[in-house]
């Protein structure tokens, strides 16, 4: 099982991805611009080209929504200091619940 990681630190990984998803993207679209006129470039290549530069282009762009959502959760979470405490429903310095049983509570067998 992989180790657990801090979420700001996954937030800096998807970043990173996307970097990289728009590093590769343009080295693809300067490669299709040059063999654009090239005349042993097969008729199919600027289509699937074409097709794969705007994959890249989508997924860099929902990489980077991911990181800045998880970076988000991860301030959030930062900032946050109230912890949060599970108080038993009997027991809260004598006061009762509205869903505390009394004498009065009738259960059906």
């Amino acid at each position: 099982m992989p180790a657990r990681r801090p979420v700001a630190d996954s937030a800096d990984l998807l970043l990173s991805d996307a970097e990289a998803v728009d590093r590769a993207t343009a080295r693809l679209r300067a490669l299709a611009r040059r063999l654009q006129d090239d005349p042993a470039t097969p008729p199919w290549f600027a289509a699937v080209a074409g097709a794969h530069i705007k994959a890249a282009t989508i997924a860099a762009a929902d990489l980077s929504r991911a990181a800045a959502d998880l970076r988000a959760l991860s301030e959030a979470a930062r900032r946050s200091t109230a912890p949060l405490l599970r108080v038993p429903r009997q027991g809260r310095a004598g006061l009762r619940s509205s869903r505390s049983p009394d004498a009065t509570t009738r259960y059906d067998t």
